[in-house]
């Protein structure tokens, strides 16, 4: 496993029926997180890439390990400030008309999405994470009062993913100092496009 060197930037899009991504929308298509536009991302913790395995027993012995694929796969994204038009919308919530605020409710239902994290080896090369197919869980809120020092709080949300429903995959890693990877057919796969009849 590659030694991992701070966090640069976390992609997002939100995927159609056929799992592809949808560009009129507030994210205009692939939404990045920047320190210009968010404070920058803080973390992203990946867990549940693991499969539950179970063994299994035969004349008096263990014989055998039973389990396959993924997972509970998820990943807690933390941002200094996620712009709540977009957080918002992509948690499914809806703004209001008369009053302007974002209203959650019994039909609340999020956006499917596919999210990029990118990070650097201790060479300063790419780390790309893709995971194809999810929804974005909002997390708790807890407000402080200031103290002796300023009283911060900062935007945490979970992606619950799914496998891919054309290939059943859950999510890929990319290095760039591998010579077969490439990065422009990674993000083709993480974030794919309609194909235009025109």
């Amino acid at each position: 496993m590659a030694t991992k060197i701070g966090f640069s930037i976390a992609k997002i899009a939100e995927l159609d029926n056929s799992e592809k991504i949808v560009t009129s929308n507030v994210l205009n298509g692939i939404y990045t997180l920047t320190p210009t536009n968010s404070d920058g991302v803080i973390s992203a913790a990946i867990t549940g890439k693991a499969a539950t395995y179970t063994p299994y027993y035969g004349g008096d012995q263990r014989t055998g390990t039973s389990g396959r694929g993924v997972g509970s796969l998820q990943n807690v994204l933390s941002v200094n400030d996620f712009a709540p038009e977009i957080l918002n919308y992509l948690t499914g919530m809806v703004q209001d008309g008369k009053t302007g605020a974002w209203k959650a409710g019994s039909t609340t239902v999020p956006k499917a999405i596919a999210m990029e994290l990118v990070t650097h080896d201790k060479k300063g090369l790419g780390i790309y994470y893709g995971l194809y197919h999810g929804i974005l869980v909002p997390g708790d809120t807890t407000l402080n009062s200031n103290q002796d020092t300023e009283q911060r709080t900062t935007d945490s949300v979970t992606m619950q993913c799914q496998g891919r429903l054309s290939d059943g995959q859950y999510y890929t890693e990319g290095y760039a100092s591998d010579t077969k990877f490439t990065l422009d057919a990674f993000e083709t796969d993480v974030f794919p496009t309609a194909v235009s009849n025109s």
